[in-house]
């Protein structure tokens, strides 16, 4: 490792840690903040960064945090930090020789240096930190929520849109291609493939990435199917899928704003990795074993010269393999699990690796010499007993897997908890909507591919004998010989004067419950208390929640899993959070209102207050049909439809041909109380406003 690349592993030949899609024959430069970072052809602006010790995203309530693909942060090109249109997304934009760039911090005190330069050089002055990137985590606004309301520059028309192109993704590719279909294939990755390399084959399988080339050069062949990388799909619908890309135009870094017009949508967008619970867990040098694979494979990146691990699944004790052959030491592969069975502890033994099973981390702290001090504590029967102090420059965890049905949820798809594997699992259907592979819940890479036929097929409406769940069983069983499954989200509670404890590595930053600010308990609280005759012990809707951070609040035992689906339903959807938070007297008296009626009011619950107390249930009607979906934003005027201050939401369509659909609306707001603008993240139509359905309705929501 040099000065200039920290953190960069060398090169070996035939290693998988080698860099895969870096070309360090050919050495780059750029600017960000007027800070020179090298890097090599293939980077992405965050391996890059990563690559030269900056760790540290930022600080939140005076702690540092780590930086991480979760996160999901923006750059922009020097001079142009004032849209959102212009926000390169780190860990999907490639570096560009040559280029410059700011942080959005820094683009507003570039913004007052140059009206008032004594001024500028005072702010230039604040914020520097060796090892990060001084983001105000605290306050930033996610721009990814802006991409989803602002006008597409590109509209393109499909039969299906594939969003994951891991090997469930290109088998539905490729099955839709070969029945005539017109497909794109959406990955946030730079190359296609998915996971299949980090999670590999079963026995009686073709290795994972001789699989995943054949897949390769059969899209490559298939000129129905329209490839894109570095791509975020936004927002999904039943007949539309925002998609977010990072690109380069005339060699420089740009991006893509894409509307697809599609028939079909399948979701195959994979798993998450679970966080485990400790106090310390997203400081500067933890890591997801996920994260540090790709960063290692991809880029050949990695903090420090040791690390530990602590993980409850087998697929990340590989990561540790990958690292000791490249002479990082290994100072401690602890597991969750009691007495698991896997392969890969027989190989680590092999690199003489200090093995714990049964063991997990309960705390971590940052040394003075930007160390990890990691505290490990021997799980038995669910008590955790304190055991050895460890330290190390990098700490990967893994607490296991989370199906990502994040679009799911957004186009309106149902869940459920699976207390059996710890997980939220997708439920029911949606039209021209389904799921595929693992976020579908099939595991085998052998039968995640047919997961993506069978989900073509299904909607197309053709009959098929793929018998997927039946054939991943007895896969299972035979994997089961050889290897134990995942186990259970490792949780080792916070004490009150130990550093933050959060639930997922994204920017939700929700903490466990003994780590949250204490308030009042708020309405959906109270409300199922009335459903259930007992308390759900959930705060008031309030703030967005990952996937992650709801099925780790179950586990937690902090909200009722019968809860989940209402909870996910709102919390999840970030690009369509409403615009206007509920104040809590409006939250106390919409549940006395609803509890005095005994009426199971029509609007959802996670509707309660949201748009003040004179908001009214009301019925739109329109001409132009494809606008009226559920969750569709309305605004007083088209000019604040585009800037964002909604005043209303449709909750109900009457079907699909009506032009119909039910609404809460504050109709105070609207200068015209018989017309209003409905948006659906895409464009804008002008719908009219029949009164209150009727006084009971209209008494409900007097308080909404």
């Amino acid at each position: 490792m040099t000065r200039e690349h920290n953190f960069r592993l060398p090169f070996k030949p035939d290693c998988l840690f080698s860099g895969q899609l870096i070309k360090r024959e050919m050495a780059i430069s750029f600017r960000l903040n007027g800070r020179k970072i090298k890097a090599f052809e293939g980077d992405t602006i965050l391996s890059a960064l990563m690559a030269a010790g900056i760790d540290s995203a930022g600080q939140l309530d005076g702690e540092p945090i780590a930086l991480d693909h979760g996160l999901c942060l923006e750059v922009f090109p020097a001079g142009k930090a004032q849209s959102a249109l212009m926000a390169l997304p780190i860990e999907r934009t490639k570096a560009v020789d040559g280029m410059e760039l700011v942080t959005p911090a820094k683009g507003m005190i570039s913004s007052i240096r140059r009206k008032y330069p004594l001024a500028g050089f005072a702010a230039a002055l604040l914020g520097k930190s060796i090892n990060g990137l001084d983001y105000d985590l605290g306050g930033r606004m996610v721009i990814s929520a802006a991409w989803s309301t602002l006008e597409a520059g590109e509209k393109q028309r499909v039969d299906l849109v594939v969003v994951g192109a891991g090997v469930a993704g290109m088998s539905a590719a490729l099955m839709a291609a070969k029945k005539g279909l017109r497909v794109a294939l959406i990955e946030r990755q730079a190359v296609l493939g998915g996971d299949a390399q980090f999670f590999g084959s079963m026995e009686g399988e073709k290795q994972s990435q001789e699989f995943v080339d054949e897949l390769k050069a059969q899209i490559d062949q298939m000129g129905a199917v329209l490839v894109f990388t570095n791509a975020q799909a936004l927002t999904l619908s039943k007949d539309k899928v925002r998609v977010h890309q990072a690109t380069q135009e005339n060699g420089m870094a740009a991006t893509r704003l894409i509307d697809f017009a599609t028939t079909m949508s399948i979701i195959a967008t994979g798993t998450l990795e679970r966080l485990p619970i400790f106090y310390g867990n997203r400081l500067p040098g933890v890591t997801g074993s996920r994260a540090a694979f790709y960063l290692a494979a991809h880029y050949g990146v990695w903090r420090g010269q040791s690390a530990a691990f602590c993980t409850v699944s087998s697929a990340a004790t590989q990561v540790a393999l990958g690292a000791a052959d490249l002479g990082i030491k290994i100072t401690k592969l602890a597991d969750g699990r009691t007495n698991p069975k896997s392969r890969f502890f027989e190989f680590a033994k092999a690199y003489g690796i200090s093995l714990a099973t049964g063991t997990q981390i309960v705390g971590a702290q940052l040394n003075a010499n930007h160390k990890l001090g990691m505290q490990l504590g021997l799980n038995q029967d669910g008590s955790i007993s304190k055991t050895q102090m460890i330290e190390a420059d990098r700490l990967v965890v893994c607490g296991g897997w989370q199906p990502d049905l994040t679009l799911w949820i957004m186009a309106g798809g149902r869940m459920k908890w699976n207390s059996a594997s710890q997980q939220l699992a997708g439920a029911g259907e949606l039209k021209n909507i389904a799921l595929a592979g693992s976020a579908a819940g099939v595991t085998r890479m052998s039968q995640c591919a047919r997961s993506g036929e069978a989900a073509v097929l299904d909607l197309a409406g053709q009959s098929h004998d793929l018998d997927i769940m039946g054939l991943d069983i007895m896969g299972n069983e035979q994997f089961l010989r050889h290897e134990s499954p995942d186990g259970a989200l490792p949780i080792s509670r916070p004490g009150p004067d130990t550093a933050n404890c959060y639930l997922d590595s994204g920017f939700s930053f929700a903490m466990a419950k003994e780590k949250e600010k204490k308030g009042k308990s708020g309405f959906s609280n109270r409300l199922a208390a009335y459903r259930k005759g007992k308390l759900a012990g959930f705060e008031a809707p309030e703030k967005a929640l990952s996937i992650n951070d709801v099925a780790a609040k179950i586990a937690l035992k902090e909200i009722d899993p019968e809860l989940a689906e209402l909870i996910a339903q709102e919390r999840c959807c970030l690009a369509t959070m409403l615009a206007i938070k509920p104040r809590a007297k409006d939250r106390q008296n919409i549940f006395d209102i609803f509890a005095e009626q005994k009426n199971s009011c029509a609007v959802p619950a996670y509707l309660y207050a949201r748009f003040g107390p004179q908001a009214k249930i009301v019925e739109l009607t329109s001409g132009k049909i494809d606008n009226f979906e559920i969750g569709s934003l309305i605004y007083p005027s088209m000019d604040q439809a585009r800037s964002g201050k909604a005043i209303g939401v449709i909750f109900a369509v009457q079907n699909e041909n009506s032009g119909q659909g039910t609404a809460l609306v504050d109709l105070l707001q609207l200068p015209d109380q018989g017309q209003a603008i409905v948006s659906n993240n895409t464009h804008a139509i002008k719908v009219n406003i029949r009164q209150p359905r009727s006084k009971t309705a209209g008494a409900i929501t007097g308080a909404l």
